[in-house]
């Protein structure tokens, strides 16, 4: 019954540039700057009846994947450092994490094959696949 996502918050400024549309190509009519601080961020669970925040897990840098919530009450992501972290669904707890080793860009996904439940991940330029405990 909850709705997990992520937050970042970090300071980057936008500037109004120029910028013809190119089909296929990037398009913003902007250009991006860099804050001088290092963003942070967090995994939330909301509960959407009533808007309050159930639980926040704090990252260390800002969230870079998306967020996957399994019905075993497990929610996965992954960060910039290259981990992917499982979260207890209704504490918000850390339960387990593992190096990938590449940054998790991508959202964790879930699938079964011959009964077993497994999650993947693409982590840099590898896709990083795990069975679940039965």
């Amino acid at each position: 019954g909850l709705y997990y996502f992520s937050s970042t918050e970090h300071c980057m400024p936008f500037y109004k540039t120029k910028q013809d549309f190119v089909e296929g190509q990037w398009y913003q009519a902007s250009t991006v700057g860099r804050g001088d601080e290092v963003g942070s961020g967090r995994i939330l669970a909301v509960d959407p009846k009533t808007g309050k925040i159930a639980w926040q897990f704090e990252m260390v840098s800002a969230p870079t994947a998306g967020v996957l919530a399994t019905a075993g009450g497990l929610v996965f992501t992954g960060d910039a450092e290259g981990y992917l972290i499982a979260l207890d669904a209704r504490s918000g707890k850390a339960l387990w994490r593992f190096q990938a080793g590449g940054t998790i860009i991508a959202p964790p996904i879930s699938y079964a094959l011959n009964g077993r439940q497994y999650v993947a991940v693409a982590a840099g330029e590898t896709m990083v696949t795990f069975a679940l405990p039965k």
